[in-house]
Order: structure tokens, then C-alpha cells, then sequence
């Protein structure tokens, strides 16, 4: 008779980007990985961490490795952020990402702390909102806004 997990893998808890690796035991190496790399979009809400934009399909939010692999980065959790494909294509093997997101026209100093601190902690919580606060978060959308009527104005 098989354990009661091979009956009912349902029954089972999946795990969180923090915790899968207590849980290898009862799924393969293929299963651990995708259940990783989707807590990992599910912590940012399935959105992109950079524009925070939702993509068309699950297949064009992508993982981006913050410090790209050819520049030996690696798939740890603390070097992986979700990004729109067209987010991910655009910053490319970037090395300094805060310099890319800083010149993009959808930037907000909100998400870029956000970032950092998930990068150091794996968790996107702020426990505090540092020296920025909830008002910058609408400094954000109006700058977005802003520069979105003056590309209409040029057009």
C-alpha cells in the first residue's frame, strides 16, 4: 500500500517560496521548481516587480535574474523578481538593474525598495515604508500619468 500522500497529493500543503525545501521528500525536482518559481510570482501577486504590470497569460510573466547569469548570478530566490517579458527583454543582462529602472518611465521609488528588500529578505513585507511613505505611492502614478499625456502632446 502507497503512503497516504502518493493517494492524495492534494491533502498535502504546498510550500511557499520560504519553506519548499522542507518539502522535497514527497515531490520530484521538476515539481519543487515550478511550485518554487510560482510562489515566487505569486508573492508579487502574479505582477511584474519592475512596471507592475499584469501580463496577457501566465507564460509572459517571467523570472528575471536581478544580477543576470552571465554575469554569475544565480536561481536563488534573493536574485529572482517576476518581469512582463517585455520587461525582462528590455533590461536584458543589465548589471546594474536600479539603473535601468530608473530611467523607465514607469518608475516608483516604492517598487525599488520594495525590490531591495525583497533581495535581501525574500519577502516583499516592508515593516516599515523606510523614508518614503504611502504618499510617494501616489508621486508614482502621477508621474506615470504625467508622462504618459506628454507623449500623447508630442505625438
Amino acid at each position: 500500500m502507497s503512503p497516504a500522500w502518493k493517494r492524495t497529493p492534494d491533502l498535502i500543503p504546498r510550500p511557499t517560496h520560504q519553506s519548499y525545501v522542507y518539502h522535497l521528500e514527497i515531490m520530484d525536482r521538476k515539481e519543487a521548481r515550478h511550485h518554487w518559481r510560482e510562489s515566487i510570482k505569486k508573492c508579487w501577486d502574479h505582477r511584474c516587480a519592475y512596471c507592475n504590470g499584469v501580463p496577457i497569460d501566465d507564460a509572459s510573466l517571467t523570472l528575471d535574474h536581478v544580477k543576470p547569469r552571465s554575469n554569475g548570478g544565480q536561481d536563488l530566490t534573493s536574485n529572482l523578481v517576476p518581469a512582463c517579458s517585455c520587461c525582462n527583454s528590455d533590461k536584458g543582462a543589465a548589471t546594474d538593474w536600479k539603473k535601468w529602472f530608473r530611467k523607465q518611465d514607469f518608475y516608483c521609488p516604492v517598487r525599488e525598495k520594495e525590490i531591495e528588500v525583497w533581495l535581501q529578505t525574500g519577502d516583499r513585507h516592508v515593516d516599515e515604508w523606510w523614508e518614503i511613505g504611502v504618499g510617494d505611492l501616489e508621486w508614482c502614478l502621477d508621474q506615470i500619468a504625467t508622462k504618459a499625456s506628454t507623449r500623447q502632446q508630442a505625438a
